[in-house]
């Protein structure tokens, strides 16, 4: 009998979450007795989108069983995944709504799902950590990632309608950016916008590295920087 394989479409091969991602992937089909081969879409959603058309074309023998992907762009691929599930492959969806996937089940053969961090509360929670960290109150520069993201939307959300129910927070500047690279220019941004002490990042695990630095940099010149 063939080995199971699967696909696994990862957003960038640069930062540690993504590369804990693949090393998870990799160690669980390795358990599992499967074959795992795992792909990068350097942050562009075409490129992506070709990678896992090509391998839902090629030949049968030749496809995977399954696709588990994280979404570069603001969606999950919708037209993808019906040709995947027209093809009897598995499609998994990491991080991101997949509003299709009800819709898709309906007709699909093989398994179609998707799987999520609760993002509104991760917002909510920075919410309250904000209120801790200024308890007398002041402004918080809120660094948000890509606006097309649905998780760093959420994040936002959450964050925000937390903020509305302290009294402690006079006012929350919201910056979005493109996770990592326009980061750097949110804390140039918290410096213009004279925030009170306390700079919050909407940083996701992948770029924690680039956060701390940038965070230490930002302590040593006085001001107080917080990655979430």
């Amino acid at each position: 009998m063939a080995k199971i394989r699967i696909l696994v479409s990862l957003t960038t091969n640069d930062n540690d979450y993504q590369i804990e991602q693949a090393q998870s992937a990799e160690q669980a089909a390795s358990k599992l007795g499967v074959t795992a081969e795992i792909i990068y879409a350097n942050n562009d959603a075409i490129n992506q989108s070709t990678q896992i058309l090509r391998a839902i074309q090629a030949e049968p023998a030749d496809r995977p069983n399954a696709i588990v992907f994280e979404p570069v762009g603001g969606t999950a691929l919708p037209q993808v995944a019906r040709a995947a599930a027209a093809a009897d492959i598995g499609w998994a969806v990491l991080n991101r709504d997949a509003n299709y996937i009800e819709d898709l089940r309906k007709t699909a053969t093989a398994a179609i799902f998707a799987i999520s961090s609760d993002h509104m509360e991760i917002g909510r929670i920075q919410g309250r950590q904000f209120a801790v960290m200024l308890p007398r109150g002041g402004t918080v520069l809120y660094i948000q990632g890509p606006s097309e993201n649905s998780a760093a939307k959420e994040r936002t959300l959450g964050g925000t309608a937390q903020r509305s129910r302290s009294r402690t927070l006079a006012e929350a500047a919201v910056h979005r950016l493109r996770w990592p690279a326009e980061y750097r220019a949110g804390l140039g941004a918290q410096r213009a916008a004279g925030c009170d002490r306390f700079c919050s990042s909407q940083c996701r695990p992948s770029h924690r590295n680039v956060c701390a630095s940038d965070s230490a940099e930002e302590a040593s010149s006085g001001a107080r920087a917080y990655g979430a």
